[in-house]
């Protein structure tokens, strides 16, 4: 089992977001209901696949996965600022249920077992599944 500091994590995941700036603003922007075809056509990317590519050549895990872990610490983050995921999903108009169900498929946990993990833990996960994808990269 790997530990991260506080400081570490915070560190690793500016890294992270700083990899790919404007990918990572829109998936915290858009969250779950961001596809692959929307992010690269916003992105400026002539073909979903080139989006994908540029995720790969960048050490990043594919969009589907990088969208689903960057929602959860996006929501994390926000419940942790006291905004109920409900009321945070139903600002955006979308229906929390889908993000109850998601959550507790990807992750085999209930939102409030993910939550009570806290920003860091969320963050310092992201930064695992990172660094599998990262250094697999590395060795092409």
């Amino acid at each position: 089992m790997i530990i991260f500091t506080e400081l570490e994590v915070d560190s690793q995941w500016n890294e992270l977001v700083n990899s790919f700036p404007s990918l990572f603003t829109f998936l915290n922007t858009h969250l779950l209901s961001a596809s692959t075809f929307q992010c690269s056509s916003e992105l400026g990317f002539r073909r979903a696949v080139d989006l994908e590519v540029a995720i790969s050549r960048k050490g990043l895990p594919p969009f589907q996965i990088l969208r689903v872990w960057v929602s959860l610490v996006q929501l994390i983050d926000e419940s942790e600022k006291g905004i109920p995921l409900s009321r945070s999903l139903l600002s955006r108009g979308v229906y929390p249920s889908s993000y109850y169900r998601t959550f507790g498929r990807v992750f085999g946990q209930t939102w409030s077992d993910l939550r009570r993990m806290g920003l860091c833990r969320a963050r310092a996960n992201v930064i695992l599944v990172w660094n599998a994808y990262r250094f697999r990269a590395d060795v092409k």
